[in-house]
């Protein structure tokens, strides 16, 4: 089993690549907040109640009008990427019930 630490450079590293790849505004490493996290509404939700384990990290790239979402397990693999339009409800929401790790510039 992999400690916290190796997760997280893991997902760090993913998140610079998408960086460099795709040069979006910016890119995110959230650790989301327990079970409080399914209250997030929209897409996110409808996923989430389809899968079986719920996210536990998060790497968000910003582009000009969406965000593109990659969840992850406490494991650090790769469930599944969303797209959602920025709105100003649903940033509020992320940032309550989230946690940034790590933040790439803008």
């Amino acid at each position: 089993m992999e400690s916290y630490r190796d997760i997280l450079k893991k997902l760090v590293k993913f998140a610079k690549r998408e960086y460099q790849e795709k040069k979006p505004n910016s890119v995110k490493v959230l650790r989301t907040k327990s079970v409080r996290f399914l209250s997030l509404g929209g897409a996110l939700k409808a996923y989430v109640s389809r899968e079986s384990q719920n996210p536990r990290y998060m790497v968000i790239v910003e582009y000009k009008e969406q965000f593109r979402l990659y969840l992850f397990t406490k494991e650090g693999v790769l469930i599944n990427g969303i797209n959602q339009v920025k709105d100003f409800k649903f940033i509020k929401e992320l940032q309550k019930n989230t946690i940034t790790e790590y933040k790439l510039p803008k």
